[in-house]
């Protein structure tokens, strides 16, 4: 049989999380053989050895350093750290015998076989992946500059955190190098999803929600979650997400412990997180807990600018 494979992104600081993925992907793999390719920025031997053992018999963990000054010029809001560009290199950093991979974030956690997935037809396009509920078209307030593109601002916008990917047609069509040249010369919100959005355009297929479970799919009052799905897609998303991304927004992620103020609410599949972080070498980990404290407004904006001052903020 052969394996599905995947490839994650994780620098040093998300090797916790790195670890929940493959204990997630072990979990469901049903038996299934998996190799998954972690592109990194430098894992020492012994953080290697702590994180790998997540990985079960049926996942094979190959290592690649994906270091680049390539990406050191890309133009990233402070939310989006240099290694995210990584996933920009899958073409070149993979194998060459790797034709189609499954990227994931880090920030997930896998809750059922991926499978399905795996064999999504692609047909003549680049990638797969689930319309983003919070930025659904290009015209959307704040994305991107669709004017400058050309791009017609009524076209669906993707989120990038989960994306099954045909490396030969990515290969063929150079898809990395200009993904990368977006990057480095245009102010994304997003960074390289912009870049992927725009590069793809009319370029992917559409997968259903339950493959990305975003933020933006849970409060649904601060998203058009129920205008870019259909109904029922959705209500079988929340109810049996196959994968949960905890890409931030308006709630706390599970492994969060310094809060500002207000305090953001807790993820409400929060316990899925640290159900497989407790099967790996991190298990009964948890962060610090901190109340919400109880000053005033105007208190609040005094702490606030204090920290501004102090270049805490």
């Amino acid at each position: 049989m052969e394996p599905i494979t995947v490839a994650v992104v994780a620098d040093r600081a998300f090797s916790r999380q790195l670890a929940v993925v493959l204990a997630g992907i072990s979990r469901c793999s049903a038996g299934a053989p998996y190799r998954v390719f972690v592109l990194h920025d430098g894992y020492e031997p012994e953080l290697v050895g702590k994180v790998e053992p997540s990985a079960g018999p049926d996942v094979a963990v190959e290592w690649l350093d994906a270091r680049t000054t390539t990406l050191d010029q890309g133009l990233r809001p402070d939310h989006i750290t240099l290694s995210a560009l990584y996933r920009l290199r899958l073409g070149e950093v993979l194998p060459a015998d790797v034709d189609r991979v499954l990227y994931l974030d880090a920030d997930i956690v896998v809750r059922n076989s991926l499978g399905a997935l795996w064999t999504v037809d692609l047909g003549d396009s680049i990638l797969a992946a689930v319309r983003d509920p919070v930025l659904g078209w290009f015209g959307s307030p704040n994305n991107v500059d669709w004017r400058h593109f050309g791009i017609d601002p009524a076209a669906p916008y993707f989120n990038a955190g989960i994306m099954l990917i045909d490396l030969d047609a990515w290969r063929r069509d150079d898809f990395g190098s200009r993904t990368v040249e977006l990057v480095t010369s245009h102010p994304f919100l997003d960074a390289d999803q912009g870049a992927l959005n725009v590069a793809a355009v009319d370029r992917w297929v559409r997968l259903p929600p339950h493959w990305n479970l975003q933020g933006g799919h849970l409060r649904s009052e601060q998203s058009h979650a129920w205008v870019v799905e259909p109904t029922d897609a959705l209500d079988l998303a929340l109810q049996t997400p196959s994968i949960v991304h905890y890409n931030g927004g308006k709630w706390r992620r599970p492994w969060e412990d310094r809060l500002p103020l207000p305090q953001p609410p807790v993820h409400p599949m929060r316990q899925l997180w640290f159900e497989d972080l407790d099967r790996t070498a991190w298990a009964g980990w948890r962060p610090v807990e901190r109340r919400a404290s109880r000053m005033s407004g105007i208190s609040r904006r005094i702490v606030r600018a204090g920290r501004t001052l102090a270049g805490n903020e």
